[in-house]
This record gives C-alpha cells, sequence and structure tokens, in this order.
C-alpha cells in the first residue's frame, strides 16, 4: 500500500487526510439523513468541502484513489451477495432499457445545452462519451 521509500512525514499527512475523510463523513452523512437527502449525497458534498476546491484541507484527491477503487469493489460485491439472479434475469429489461435511455437522454441534453451555449468546439465531447461508455461496457460484459 505504501511505497517502500515512504517516508515519516508522507505517513503522517495520509494519517491527517485520513482523519479528514472521516471527520467530514461522520459529520456530513448524519447532517444530510437527518434533512432526508440521503448518505450518498453528503458524502459527495462533504468531499467537495474537504477538497481542492473549497477548504482546501485535501491538496492531492490522488492520493486516496487506491482506496475508492477498493470500496468500489467491496461495495459491487456486497451488492452480489445480495443479488437474487432470477429477480435480475426477470428485471433485465427494466433495467437495461431504461439505463439506455438514460444515457442517451443525458447526452441529447448535454448537446442541447452545448448548442444553446454556443460551445461548438465541445460537441464531439457527449459523443466521445456515449463511445466511451459503449466500449468499457462492452468490455466488462466480454463481448
Amino acid at each position: 500500500m505504501f511505497p517502500p521509500t515512504s517516508t515519516a512525514a508522507e505517513h503522517i499527512r495520509r494519517l491527517r487526510d485520513a482523519l479528514i475523510y472521516l471527520a467530514a463523513a461522520v459529520i456530513a452523512v448524519p447532517l444530510f439523513k437527518r434533512f432526508g437527502l440521503g448518505a450518498v449525497l453528503g458524502y459527495l458534498i462533504a468531499g467537495m468541502v474537504i477538497g481542492p476546491s473549497v477548504l482546501k484541507l485535501i491538496n492531492e484527491p490522488e492520493t486516496v484513489l487506491g482506496f475508492a477503487e477498493f470500496g468500489v469493489v467491496l461495495l459491487l460485491f456486497l451488492v452480489g451477495l445480495e443479488l437474487n439472479p432470477r429477480k435480475l434475469w426477470q428485471l433485465r429489461v427494466p433495467i437495461f432499457g431504461m439505463a439506455g435511455l438514460q444515457i442517451f437522454v443525458t447526452a441529447g441534453l448535454v448537446t442541447g445545452v452545448l448548442l444553446l451555449m454556443g460551445e461548438r468546439g465541445l460537441l464531439p465531447t457527449p459523443a466521445a462519451a456515449l463511445h466511451r461508455q459503449h466500449r468499457s461496457t462492452r468490455s466488462v460484459c466480454g463481448l
């Protein structure tokens, strides 16, 4: 996890960052849940507040990427443990149909907003995002 050349100062900085992440979560999540907004939004806003854009408590968010990827893997594993394959098979059309619809509607809306803003240089962005999403889905599904 830590490079063999890590110094004591780097370890202390990482410990400080971990405490900042935990403190932000402990404060934001219950607050957002109390207002009925949900934990995910609490984590998102907490990250924005402690990040380099607002309070600048965390200056190098890239240092947590390994932990974040591990967290996503654990979340997907947990979802897989609770998933009933028969139920997933029954819901395949609504789930995948609505997901595809959401992707294309979002790309259309982004394109429309870019056109209204006169940002013609950014118009390839939604198409590139759709292509990238399709490629990643294909590789994950083994197609």
